[in-house]
């Protein structure tokens, strides 16, 4: 696979083409910083100790059941410059969003195949969330992912 369109220059999608991701199912994701910068925590004496922007990634994705009626959090961990979850998308319906959802006739290519309900419309929530407490709370004004 080349690189994807739509996707940050040099990243190739693990995503399989057929696969649909709002579909019930258990997934393993990660989640990574932009440019893998260790902004999330640092690592000592073999644990993280989480920054304030760890923290509120943290409080983000302990809050994602609540925002999404469909998704249980089986197990994470944040590390210094990124996270891993295991997440299950159940039966059900109903949700509420950090970001909104978009409509099919958004001109993002990115944006634009998001699937509401989705494994990407709830990683797209989580992380509007996190950069949105971030500008709010730390003043941040770069990139986060």
């Amino acid at each position: 696979m080349s690189t994807d369109e739509g996707l940050h220059a040099g990243h190739r999608s693990t995503r399989r083409k057929h696969r649909n991701y709002a579909a019930p199912g258990i997934f393993f994701v990660t989640i990574c910083a932009n440019a893998n910068r260790c902004i999330f925590g640092r690592v000592t004496e073999k644990r993280t100790e989480l920054s304030v922007l760890g923290e509120i990634t943290r409080k983000a994705w302990t809050a994602i059941p609540s925002h999404f009626a469909r998704i249980n959090l089986l197990a994470f961990v944040i590390l210094p410059n990124h996270l891993h979850g295991i997440i299950e998308i159940a039966y059900a319906v109903g949700a509420q969003h950090a970001a909104p959802q978009l409509s099919a006739n958004v001109n993002s290519r990115v944006c634009a195949d998001v699937t509401r309900g989705s494994l990407g419309a709830m990683i797209r929530s989580f992380k509007a969330e996190v950069t949105k407490q971030a500008q709010e709370k730390l003043n941040w004004k770069g990139e986060i992912w």
